[in-house]
């Protein structure tokens, strides 16, 4: 076969491929379930959490410009009678291209639309949002249980005017965030943990910059570098140090800000009192 010849083989070839690719993106649509997707999805949010995941109402996907379900709410948490931990009006999930052209579903990114997100240390201390089920406990040290060449996929988490209400009992305080507007970029277990966006507070937009190296450290009961940023027309601030877990969550480090008045600054430090509705 002369060159010319081998030359018109492969671009055959490789049209045909393209076609072949082309008729299946196309075809998928028509082949998945939304049904079975809104459930895998509930699924891998449940085995991340640890907590029991919900979702319903109308579900619908759409292939471009990439593979997304959305389903019009969601709430984590909850079970047992207690407190979700997550009320959300919809969910967002985009899903990997080539594992669903092999029948796959891979979760790559979640958007939480308008999150009413509950954070609660209870009076022994006890946060609602961790629990020994969650596949982050994976990453404890233990041979029988993990398998270090293939660390869960995360992705990118989107908060999406969402609200979060934060109450540490034993200290009485009770914090409120709103307009919350937040990126956060965690690739695998073994990469660090990256978060941007703006929150509201005491009547203020706040910007926040931040990095945790190694989050997953957290999971195993070590010690986490941290370096956040906050950002408002009264205050400018920033927090570097380690994060730790043992006993509880607790940060330690370096904390610098400035302000242009003193009265302004100080109503970041004022707690809310803690006794009202949630």
């Amino acid at each position: 076969m002369t060159s010319r010849g081998a030359l018109r083989v492969a671009a055959v070839a490789g049209l045909g491929l393209v076609v072949l690719v082309a008729t299946a993106i196309v075809a998928i649509p028509f082949l998945v379930s939304v049904d079975g997707l809104r459930r895998t999805v509930a699924t891998q949010l449940a085995s991340l959490t640890g907590q029991p995941v919900s979702v319903g109402g109308t579900s619908r996907f759409r292939m471009f410009p990439w593979p997304t379900v959305t389903v019009e709410s969601v709430v984590v948490g909850g079970e047992e009678g207690t407190q979700p931990i997550v009320e959300g009006t919809a969910l967002e999930a985009g899903l990997a291209l080539l594992p669903l052209l092999t029948g796959r579903i891979e979760v790559t990114s979640v958007a939480l639309i308008e999150p009413r997100i509950a954070i609660t240390i209870d009076g022994l201390g006890r946060s609602n949002w961790r629990t020994n089920d969650s596949i982050l406990t994976l990453f404890v040290p233990d041979e029988r249980r993990v398998d270090p060449q293939r660390p869960p996929r995360l992705g990118q988490l989107d908060i999406v005017n969402g609200q979060i209400v934060y109450r540490d009992v034993p200290a009485q305080r009770r914090t409120v965030l709103s307009r919350v507007d937040l990126g956060i970029a965690w690739p695998s277990l073994d990469s660090r943990l990256t978060i941007t966006g703006r929150v509201r507070h005491n009547g203020e937009d706040l910007t926040i910059n931040g990095t945790v190296a190694r989050p997953a450290a957290l999971f195993r009961s070590e010690i986490s570098p941290y370096d956040l940023t906050f950002d408002t027309s009264s205050l400018r601030a920033r927090a570097t140090g380690e994060l730790l877990t043992a006993p509880g969550l607790r940060a330690e480090g370096r904390f610098e800000f400035s302000s242009p008045s003193l009265r302004r600054m100080t109503q970041w430090f004022v707690p809310e009192l803690t006794g009202g509705p949630d």
